[in-house]
């Protein structure tokens, strides 16, 4: 009897040993998983993703997303419709009275085509001034032909939209040529900011042909407030 009772109490010992086992490597595996989320939290908020994805908010006015995933940068921005085009090195949506062309800094082309001076562009403030070329070269598609496109800056507002440092942009596309034009030039506010240290920018540009205008201010405004973070989702 004596004997069995011993068997038994080593048996529950036993027991007992491996229920604490496992229960302190299942502590260790939450452990190493807090660390690891805690770890990729830290690094999303340094680059302000988390923070600024949080801030998005979704626009009835804006029913199409404009996805870059590109060496040089990543980021998404909603679009006032769903059809873009390729233009150029960045994309065109193009509505009744305007336009919107979004449009970064791309390897090579930017600065062998476009003369983009990469080290001269320090903040958003500089991003329209730097890529003039580069803009007047996408834009050209909503506009009418000329035989030479430039930017006029008029105005230049630093601003901070959904916790991104950007830059408000107005002024006006200028079109050049010998012959005559149904217009000399299409007025455009853009956004303008340094995404993954390259300059990015966005801009609405009125078609002086277009039916019903539209506020472009307020359009850029909206905009500008759905710049985010690339993601798959």
């Amino acid at each position: 009897m004596k004997k069995i009772v011993s068997f038994l109490l080593v048996m529950i010992f036993s027991v007992s040993l491996v229920a604490c086992g496992n229960e302190e490597i299942t502590s260790n595996d939450n452990t190493e998983a807090t660390t690891s989320s805690q770890t990729e939290s830290q690094a999303d908020n340094k680059e302000g993703s988390n923070k600024n994805n949080n801030e998005y908010e979704p626009d009835e006015e804006l029913p199409g997303i404009i996805d870059v995933n590109l060496t040089t940068t990543k980021y998404c921005v909603d679009a006032p419709g769903t059809l873009s085009q390729r233009a150029n090195t960045g994309h065109i949506v193009e509505m009744a009275s305007y336009f919107v062309i979004y449009d970064q800094y791309v390897d090579i082309s930017s600065e062998k085509q476009y003369e983009v001076k990469l080290d001269e562009i320090k903040a958003a403030k500089d991003v329209i001034g730097g890529m003039s070329k580069q803009m007047s070269a996408t834009s050209m598609k909503g506009l009418s032909y000329a035989d030479e496109y430039n930017v006029e800056v008029t105005s230049t507002e630093d601003v901070k939209v959904n916790s991104w440092d950007m830059c408000k942009t107005t002024g006006k596309i200028n079109l050049i040529a010998d012959f005559p034009l149904d217009y000399e030039s299409a007025n455009f506010v853009a956004y303008s900011v340094i995404k993954d240290g390259y300059p990015v920018y966005f801009a609405v540009v009125e078609n002086p042909d277009g039916e019903n205008p539209i506020d472009i201010n307020a359009m850029a405004d909206k905009i500008a407030k759905t710049f985010r973070e690339y993601s798959e989702d």
